[in-house]
């Protein structure tokens, strides 16, 4: 059953599928402000499966995230407005497993590591601008050994990737008034 819902004024807030009531099939959540298309995520029987995108107002990727079975499982990437990757990760079973990036906005690596199931691991190397090392560290477990070497900037840097890393907050249909199925 193809549905719509509507913010309080109105204005388009979501449209997609429901089997029964659950969702399935592309979503796509609609800017309150503007009625920019915000994000669009992909269901089946009820769970997210396949990518869900955020975009910027523009309509440009912000974020692109890979689900299987309503849980992270794959690619996971941040956009600069310009589109090129700010971050680059990977995700299995809901946490962040393997290689993880992160770029400066003209595309020169600044930061390279992995993660073991959500935990900073093996050794993360931090890039000047001109590419050479800064700082090279080994994580065991997420604890860093030579972290005293650490600039207030890196420190700021793995904080924001700590504190953002799937952050977005996910649409709910309580977030809308629903005034009406096509």
């Amino acid at each position: 059953c193809r549905s719509v819902l509507y913010y309080e004024n109105g204005k388009l807030a979501a449209r997609g599928n429901y089997i029964g009531t659950v969702k399935d099939s592309t979503w796509e959540y609609f800017s309150f402000y503007d009625q920019a298309i915000k994000s669009r995520e992909t269901y089946r029987s009820g769970k997210k499966n396949g990518f869900s995108i955020h975009y910027y107002p523009d309509g440009t990727a912000s974020e692109k995230t890979e689900w299987k079975d309503d849980k992270k499982n794959g690619i996971w990437e941040r956009y600069y407005a310009d589109k090129s990757v700010m971050i680059k990760g990977f995700y299995r079973d809901d946490k962040l497993n393997g290689p993880f990036y992160v770029y400066a906005e003209n595309g020169a690596l600044s930061v390279q590591g992995s993660f073991l199931n959500n935990l900073r691991n093996d050794r993360w190397v931090f890039y000047k601008e001109d590419g050479s090392v800064d700082l090279d560290l080994t994580y065991i477990n997420g604890k860093p050994t030579g972290e005293e070497k650490m600039t207030e900037k890196q420190k700021e840097m793995l904080r924001i990737i700590d504190e953002t890393q799937g952050k977005y907050a996910e649409p709910d249909e309580s977030d809308f008034l629903q005034k009406g199925d096509q």
